[in-house]
């Protein structure tokens, strides 16, 4: 038996993804794909604590070029933004604004 080491709102630190290459390298291809001007779109869905925040971590890592599976390395500039329902197209750009400056 495995234990699960995905925790609700405790992301796990990129080692942990050891054995998930296949998933890893089609979210860095789509990546790619972004960079190539044909971007794709994809969704992460699961059941709480099952590593998606964990997955999106690492994803943000391979687009910042801290990790590649494949080269060259990537070099986006990302932006941690939480949205929801009650955020408006204004909201949006300050928190998008906001964003830029922390960086």
């Amino acid at each position: 038996m495995k234990i699960n080491p995905f925790k609700p709102q405790s992301p796990i630190s990129t080692g942990m993804f050891a054995g998930r290459l296949n998933e890893i390298s089609r979210l860095e291809s789509f990546l790619f794909q972004t960079k190539a001007s044909q971007p794709s779109n994809f969704l992460i869905i699961g059941e709480r604590g099952i590593g998606k925040s964990s997955l999106l971590l690492f994803c943000k890592a391979i687009a910042e070029g801290a990790i590649s599976i494949e080269e060259p390395k990537l070099n986006y500039l990302v932006i941690d933004l939480v949205i929801d329902q009650n955020t408006t197209q204004l909201g949006l750009i300050r928190k998008i604004e906001l964003g830029l400056k922390m960086n």
